[in-house]
């Protein structure tokens, strides 16, 4: 992400749907069951929106989901890696691909996140996303987490 011009920048991917998904969506916990999310709601306690955006990103271990409340279709990103995403509008999917700031963004670390490579260019990110739509996500997600890995070894006999 080129900061030439003094600022930072968050890269995401937005998918934008027809779908009438009633700002509900599901993530996968740990790639394996489905978690329901509600945009600004919290099923065990009240929540009090102070960052609209922020507190309605969750983790995507595997995938992102949104069923249209009609006709039940579905639309799904998988991923290759965990991202964060959300639907902060109707029928949008947005997932978190990279950041690169130049200052605290206040989550804890106190220092800017600007993380570089040893020539001190910023470092890249090269993802895969698969888009699937109706409901065989689940298949999908199985061959991109169990292909086969060639492995080699020497023998010293």
């Amino acid at each position: 992400i080129s900061i030439e011009d003094g600022t930072g920048k968050e890269v995401t991917l937005n998918l934008k749907t027809d779908n009438n998904n009633n700002f509900m969506f599901f993530t996968d916990s740990m790639g394996l069951e489905e978690q329901k999310r509600i945009i600004n709601f919290r099923p065990a306690w009240n929540l009090t929106v102070f960052e609209p955006a922020a507190g309605n990103y969750y983790p995507i271990n595997s995938f992102i989901r949104i069923q249209d409340v009609k006709t039940n279709g579905s639309i799904t990103v998988l991923t290759d890696r965990t991202q964060g995403g959300s639907v902060l509008r109707e029928g949008e999917i947005e997932i978190m691909i990279h950041r690169r700031l130049l200052t605290d963004d206040w989550r804890g670390v106190e220092e800017p996140l600007n993380e570089t490579d040893a020539d001190g260019e910023g470092l890249r990110q090269t993802v895969r996303h698969y888009v699937v739509f109706g409901d065989q996500y689940r298949r999908v997600q199985k061959w991109i987490d169990q292909r086969i890995l060639p492995t080699f070894g020497i023998s010293q006999s």
